[in-house]
């Protein structure tokens, strides 16, 4: 409840205002959508507390959108205006209007303004790659011209920082104080190795926690898609119960994956970053980095997917002879120093020749 409240603890603005609240990791996407906890939760606040409807657009690899659709079956159908102008992929770009608190007029929010949320907006806003901007652009001409803006994210970048110092208004600002970047109850470890050892250190780590915690569930992140799929076949050679999620995936097989992950029928998921956010897995007790992030913010986003909602979890991070200025990057950021994480290498070695010729054998299959 408070982390619902503090996240709505915003002023009206006019359209062109935005109102930059960080994502509060604790709080489940499900729950901050959800119509049957508004009215409670309103019927407690002052007259200045935000009302309903609420436009939610999610990132296509998340699942907010899901998240919000099946634990809430009060949400009423998509914005028409904006469903008849949009492709065939757009579900991954969901606008969902809970219904108004009681006692409001029928389809008309107080004070005339539309709250609007965008949950991920580092992402969302980045530009590169991935540009959504065409996709915003399409969802916000068919919103009210009088709404009110809320932008959520684990981390502040460059782009949220100039989106606050263009504002005309000053929009409020709230960001959790916290000493370090990370929660409490993630243990953070990192792993020395050889460049051309990190395969096989991780088979022997996996071999490891699976015989030690049979019951965990783990997410090892890597960095490309062929990557990702190399290492899916590698360690299913391995006989690992493993599934891939990658962007080369069709949305309904990373769909799929995920049922498989989140059923534990497959208790080792292989990603890359498309899986670091919007993820909500409370078994995952395990995250391992095959690669070290290249930026401080994608370490902390792929951390997060374990430890999550005051849970304890396990992140570890493989780092090689060439990434330790990555290593200084992430700890200055995280305000936190890792922990060394040690193995016993000769067991390593025993496998060394058996893991390079599988790794090679599963390239050439999928080259």
């Amino acid at each position: 409840f408070l982390g619902l409240l503090l996240g709505f603890l915003t002023f009206w603005v006019d359209s062109q205002e935005f109102c930059w609240v960080p994502f509060i990791p604790w709080v489940n996407s499900w729950e901050f959508c959800g119509v049957s906890l508004f009215p409670s939760v309103h019927s407690q606040c002052p007259s200045w507390f935000p009302s309903f409807p609420v436009s939610i657009p999610s990132i296509p690899a998340g699942s907010l959108h899901f998240q919000c659709a099946f634990p809430v079956p009060q949400l009423v159908p998509l914005i028409p205006s904006v469903h008849s102008q949009c492709p065939s992929w757009f579900p991954s770009f969901p606008v969902s209007i809970p219904s108004a608190p009681a006692g409001s007029p029928a389809g008309c929010p107080a004070q005339g303004a539309v709250p609007q949320v965008l949950d991920e907006a580092d992402r969302l806003l980045e530009q590169g790659c991935a540009d959504f901007s065409a996709d915003l652009e399409l969802i916000l001409e068919a919103l009210p011209a009088r709404r009110q803006t809320l932008l959520f994210s684990a981390t502040l970048t460059a782009t949220l920082s100039q989106l606050q110092a263009l504002a005309a208004n000053k929009p409020f600002f709230w960001q959790a104080e916290a000493q370090v970047r990370t929660v409490e109850g993630l243990e953070q470890r990192y792993l020395l190795v050889p460049e051309a050892l990190k395969d096989a250190y991780l088979v022997h780590l996996v071999q490891s926690f699976q015989e030690q915690h049979h019951d965990w569930a783990i997410i090892i992140f890597t960095k490309t898609c062929k990557d990702c799929q190399v290492l899916n076949m590698m360690l299913r050679r391995f006989q690992f119960p493993s599934v891939a999620l990658h962007s080369m995936m069709k949305q309904k097989q990373r769909f799929a994956a995920l049922a498989k992950f989140k059923s534990s029928i497959f208790k080792i998921l292989i990603a890359t970053d498309v899986a670091a956010r919007g993820l909500d897995i409370p078994a995952v007790q395990l995250v391992i980095n095959h690669n070290t992030p290249g930026l401080p913010k994608i370490y902390i986003h792929r951390v997060g997917r374990t430890a999550r909602a005051g849970r304890t979890g396990l992140a570890l991070t493989l780092v090689t002879q060439y990434d330790i200025h990555l290593v200084h990057a992430i700890e200055a950021e995280i305000k936190l120093q890792l922990q060394e994480f040690s193995v016993e290498e000769q067991q390593v070695l025993n496998i060394l020749t058996q893991v390079n010729v599988t790794r090679r054998e599963c390239e050439i299959v999928s080259d």
